[in-house]
């Protein structure tokens, strides 16, 4: 359980937080926890919400894994103003324990006219600020593409099974590591990932890793002449942190992504969601060139707190 002085810590990082993005230009969001419509993420289980009307139809809402469904709304109605959110989010069907709560807070923010490695240097940025504050010493930052990541520590040609699923399949069982027949290159790359790499990831500098497959599917911009997209991860301390990507902007582009991810979710999902089918429009004009990026403010506040525990930094944490 929280203490009287993480407390103290947690509202005033909260506090230097909307300090640091109000004073570069910033617009702070303020958008619902509740939607009717989402976007159809596979990998992601909603709560749903039962609004009881006693005038009319009762409906489904679902509370909001992130921000994210708004402020690229946001984004559209004032295409040239960057947007920040300190917001409340939901994870259903996921593990409570050291790094995992269903209810945590999710700092997210978008940037027009920029990519991920803008980004990258903001939330470098960001973060140094956070820990000067709280008194923390960073020795540095360190970035690696994660083509470099596999050729260091599984001896691994990423760009060589980029395209191949068999291939990738192979390399799984060569190694002892478990896969399903039903597994496509998304689960093997990720069951390889999470074997091999991510263990032995540099943990005493926060460390961006980018530039990730083409075959992990999400909104992110391919990156030109590869078979890479133009997104990063930040780990500290063996902790994943923020997911960050250049947007993918083309309307038709998004619309076929969404399709493909509501057929996955259709298939896949333990809650069946409504999925808003119209969402592609969002980035329509005048939505602009831009990135963003979400970052786990609790795993944050955790590691500049000196804590090993989520439930150690926020207040009534969920026991399952």
């Amino acid at each position: 359980m929280i203490n009287l002085s993480t407390a103290g810590l947690r509202a005033d990082i909260l506090h230097e937080t909307r300090n640091f993005f109000r004073s570069r230009g910033f617009l702070e969001a303020d958008t619902p926890l509740l939607a009717e419509k989402v976007i159809p993420e596979p990998t992601i289980e909603l709560f749903p919400v039962r609004f009881s009307n006693p005038f009319g139809r009762d409906r489904e809402l679902y509370l909001l894994p992130s921000p994210e469904y708004w402020l690229k709304k946001l984004l559209k109605m004032f295409p040239e103003t960057p947007v920040f959110q300190l917001a409340r989010a939901f994870r259903n069907r996921e593990q409570s324990g050291r790094l995992h709560n269903i209810e945590f807070t999710m700092l997210e923010w978008y940037r027009p006219g920029c990519d991920y490695r803008d980004i990258e240097a903001e939330t470098r940025e960001y973060i140094t600020a956070m820990a000067d504050f709280a008194g923390v010493a960073i020795p540095g930052f360190r970035s690696m593409t994660v083509e470099e990541a596999f050729t260091r520590f599984a001896g691994l040609d990423l760009a060589s099974v980029c395209d191949d699923t068999e291939e990738l399949r192979r390399v799984l069982s060569e190694r002892d590591i478990f896969c399903s027949p039903s597994d496509d290159w998304n689960d093997l790359f990720q069951r390889l990932f999470i074997t091999l790499i991510e263990p032995a990831l540099p943990q005493k500098e926060p460390l961006f890793l980018y530039d990730y497959p083409a075959g992990i599917t999400c909104l992110a911009r391919e990156k030109e002449g590869s078979p890479y997209r133009e997104r990063w991860e930040l780990y500290w301390k063996g902790i994943e942190l923020a997911n960050c990507y250049t947007e993918m902007t083309d309307p038709e582009t998004v619309k076929t992504f969404l399709e493909e991810e509501e057929a996955v979710k259709e298939r896949s999902a333990a809650v069946r969601v409504n999925p808003d089918t119209e969402y592609w429009r969002t980035f329509q004009a005048p939505y602009p060139a831009s990135s963003g990026v979400a970052l786990g403010f609790d795993r944050l506040l955790m590691l500049l707190a000196g804590k090993n525990r989520l439930e150690d930094v926020i207040y009534f944490p969920f026991t399952p």
